[in-house]
């Protein structure tokens, strides 16, 4: 074809192939832009625990909060470790003396509701620091958020006992006598 300038040019529509390698590579510096940003929020967001447990102790003047904040979600995580095992225990016994062993074993995945409190206080112990090395948030936020999630994890963690102590004396009520006799007593004590 000739242009107007009487030079020969062959104009050539771009094929397919030619389009998609254009359009692939946008996307993957696209990508790669995207990703940095998100492998600094994931650095941040996924920090080990020696990380974390530092973070506690290395503030600075901040020490006077994070340091008795450490220790009340430690004790925190022990105790509702121990009552797990205690409430595990406890609701083992008593679905195995009330119901039978068949609806023990079928009821096996119920071992998570004694341990969920205690799964929510070591989120918070290992995750809060996490929250504070954000750099993308402003520290109204951060402090709002903080005290949020402590207040509501804990709301959480203490309304999900007191819904395992309530189960378990609901399966020692079914049957007072024989849980009595595995060593666990319901609301209702029996004769």
């Amino acid at each position: 074809m000739q242009d107007a300038f009487g030079a020969h040019k062959l104009l050539r529509q771009p094929s397919a192939q030619a389009n998609n390698t254009i359009l692939r590579r946008a996307f993957v510096s696209a990508t790669r832009e995207s990703d940095k940003k998100m492998d600094e929020n994931k650095a941040v967001e996924n920090i080990p625990i020696s990380v974390a447990l530092k973070w506690y102790f290395c503030r600075g003047v901040g020490n006077f909060l994070t340091i008795p904040l450490f220790i009340w979600l430690a004790y925190c995580l022990v105790m509702s470790t121990i009552g797990g095992v205690i409430q595990w225990l406890a609701l083992v016994r008593a679905i195995s003396a009330v119901f039978g062993i068949i609806i023990t074993i079928l009821t096996s995945f119920l071992w998570i509701l004694p341990f969920l409190p205690a799964i929510l206080y070591y989120s918070l112990l290992r995750n809060l620091p996490g929250g504070w090395m954000r750099r993308d948030a402003t520290k109204k936020l951060k402090i709002i958020g903080s005290i949020g999630i402590i207040i509501g994890f804990s709301l959480f963690a203490f309304l999900i006992f007191h819904l395992n102590v309530k189960l378990i004396a609901w399966v020692a009520d079914r049957n007072p006598e024989a849980a009595y006799k595995a060593g666990v007593i319901g609301s209702k004590v029996p004769e």
